[in-house]
């Protein structure tokens, strides 16, 4: 199995989480998930379905995107709130110091 954190198939979302300012990610990412399947693997994808950020609009297209995918076989792990701390970066670097 591979895990994809994809989080949102709207691309508004994803520059909101400034995970990626590629215009073409979500088209990779989906690319990536058919060869996934097609090659014989299981891929298992991230979601966050209800990002501060989201709109009605962008929670549709989400959910069909995802279902597109599950009718072919990936997995989904659905998160399905995130909150946006003051924090947050402050968060993430010492959880990474901590692994480190």
């Amino acid at each position: 199995m591979i895990i994809y954190g994809i989080e949102s198939f709207d691309m508004e979302i994803i520059r909101q989480m400034k995970k990626s300012s590629s215009g073409n990610y979500i088209e990779k990412c989906k690319m990536n998930l058919l060869r996934t399947i097609d090659i014989g693997i299981t891929p298992l994808i991230n979601i966050i379905l209800f990002h501060p950020s989201a709109t009605k609009a962008s929670v549709i297209k989400t959910i069909n995107e995802t279902l597109f995918f599950i009718q072919r076989g990936t997995r989904v792990g659905l998160n399905i709130l995130v909150e946006i701390l003051k924090a947050q970066k402050l968060a993430g670097m010492f959880v990474l110091m901590i692994s480190w």
